[in-house]
């Protein structure tokens, strides 16, 4: 089973969208205060951007990513400051506070999970997409990750992984998970989704094996590109807020794909993606 991307027109998820990418981080997180494992921190946090949070005091992972060029967003130095920023699975989040999520019936809500794949594809540092099938009854021919609902007891990384084999066949063990975002609804909050960002290493496309009772095509778009003003539109919503839209791909990418793709840009190259999600209040 997969999970797409869903339609920003959705009245029931724009009404929350203000907030769906504090999820980022551990150094992008809330607007308040981030409440981590007894062996973590209580870290402030101010606003970036309007909506991406960096530490008021001198934070020497985001510093080292000032001089990032594009080439080396995935080498293994920017990939460790990741995984510091990311968040572990072992790591608690109260669903029930996370801004989005207030005043709504979480456990009526099922668990999903997405996987977001870093990976090199031509020499490239790049981000894989798949495309939903056209067999399939809802969102057909979306732009998505590969994902879908959790099994019962099932964590989000596992669910990540096999949804990821069962859909394109990369294998676990050639996929590195880098840490999870924190979770978000989906189309009328009937899903809460955890995404999880992963590097898989050298990709050829054309030696993927797609599912294609779910999967139509794999592309994929290079992070050069993705951070690109030109390739960067904006859509807005009922004169509230922006969100990013990315262009001069293969298949325009927008939607839940397109945020949760804004907010893996803002971790794995923050000094190179300068797209901003705007809100008024």
């Amino acid at each position: 089973m997969q999970y797409s991307a869903i339609r920003p027109a959705y009245s029931l998820l724009l009404d929350r969208l203000n907030f769906i990418v504090l999820f980022v981080s551990r150094r992008h997180s809330s607007l308040c205060r981030a409440v981590l494992s007894a062996d973590h921190h209580h870290r402030h946090r101010r606003c970036r951007d309007g909506l991406f949070l960096r530490s008021t005091a001198k934070d020497t992972s985001t510093s080292a990513s000032s001089s990032l060029r594009f080439s080396d967003v995935l080498s293994e130095s920017n990939r460790q400051r990741c995984r510091r920023d990311l968040l572990d699975e072992g790591d608690p989040v109260d669903v029930k506070q996370l801004p989005w999520l207030r005043g709504r019936n979480v456990e009526l809500m099922k668990p999903a999970a997405v996987l977001i794949p870093l990976c090199l594809v031509d020499n490239q540092p790049s981000v894989l997409f798949t495309l939903r099938s056209h067999n399939l009854p809802t969102h057909k021919g979306e732009v998505s990750f590969p994902g879908g609902k959790m099994e019962t007891n099932e964590k989000a990384v596992d669910a990540a992984l096999r949804e990821v084999e069962e859909e394109i066949g990369l294998k676990s063990d050639a996929i590195e998970v880098l840490g999870m975002m924190r979770p978000m609804p989906g189309k009328s909050y009937e899903f809460l989704v955890t995404p999880v960002v992963s590097y898989c290493g050298i990709i050829d496309i054309e030696k993927l094996v797609l599912n294609h009772g779910e999967v139509s095509e794999v592309f994929a778009a290079s992070i050069e590109s993705l951070c690109c003003e030109k390739n960067i539109q904006y859509t807005t919503f009922e004169k509230k807020m922006s969100l990013p839209v990315f262009v001069g791909h293969k298949h325009r990418i927008w939607g839940l794909t397109a945020v949760l793709l804004h907010g893996v840009l803002k971790v794995i190259a923050p000094d190179l993606y300068n797209a901003k999600i705007q809100l008024n209040y």
